[in-house]
């Protein structure tokens, strides 16, 4: 039994404010209580992981829907079974399909002098998210990038005319740098949340769209954040959008799982 290897010195002893927010009403129970309520949620994920693939998750949550139920305690849910459905998924709208891979050239001169001038409005930035954006938005289709491969070459350009060649590094160079960018004083497309600033309440590492940004080229540029998400999840890439940054933005949206 897994729950056994619960013991007093796992649960902490140091009530800060963000261990109260997240295990406060366990902080008062034994250990035994504990191992009941982890075996408990262990063999609910046990049963829930064999049907799960025959629940419709597509409904509204104010729904009656064994769906909408569902989605009311996800939190219950492991991460085991969670990416197991994700994985499903991202197979059944994989591109099988053979796809020529964009050449995407990135400035890091053109980024830097951008930064020292202060330029972070989606108009006027010329970061690395902006320059893929403005190099793929439109140009390839999304298709082309619904592949657990690589779906672009990249080759860099500096200040003194030198080049790097993607042999791999520059590829995973750029799929962080344009999510970094996206935390950064380099772009103001999002913004620390209310939380993240004041630091105090839940969620302090959170970011928000920039209320200030409803053109359509911002409007687009959030869809591509949206087809970095995607490509992250079908490559696995251990991005900082997924680690935090933006995805309780996404939480919000209905993403149709065929533009991941």
């Amino acid at each position: 039994d897994w729950s056994s290897d619960v013991c007093s010195s796992d649960l902490p002893e140091e009530r800060t404010a963000k261990i109260e927010t997240r295990y406060g009403k366990l902080l008062n129970k034994t250990v035994e209580e504990v191992r009941m309520r982890a075996s408990v949620v262990q063999v609910f994920n046990q049963q829930l992981e064999r049907v799960i693939p025959f629940v419709d998750l597509n409904v509204r949550d104010q729904s009656q829907r064994i769906g909408a139920r569902l989605k009311s305690i996800r939190h219950l849910v492991l991460m085991k079974v969670k990416s197991t459905l994700m994985d499903t998924a991202l197979r059944a709208t994989a591109n099988r399909g053979h796809h020529r891979q964009p050449n995407i050239s990135i400035n890091r001169y053109q980024a830097q002098q951008s930064k020292e001038q202060g330029c972070v409005t989606p108009d006027t930035s010329k970061c690395s998210f902006v320059q893929v954006f403005q190099q793929m938005y439109n140009k390839i289709k999304w298709s082309a990038l619904r592949s657990s491969e690589k779906v672009f070459r990249v080759t860099y350009a500096g200040g003194l005319g030198e080049l790097g060649i993607d042999a791999g590094g520059p590829y995973r160079e750029t799929m962080t740098e344009v999510c970094t960018d996206l935390f950064s004083d380099v772009l103001d497309l999002f913004i620390p949340s209310p939380n993240t600033k004041d630091e105090r309440g839940q969620t302090r590492d959170r970011y928000v769209p920039n209320p200030d940004y409803t053109s359509p080229n911002a409007i687009k540029m959030y869809e591509f954040v949206g087809v970095w998400v995607g490509l992250s999840f079908r490559t696995k890439a251990n991005l900082p959008l997924i680690a935090g940054g933006v995805l309780g933005f996404f939480a919000l949206m209905r993403v149709d799982i065929g533009l991941l």
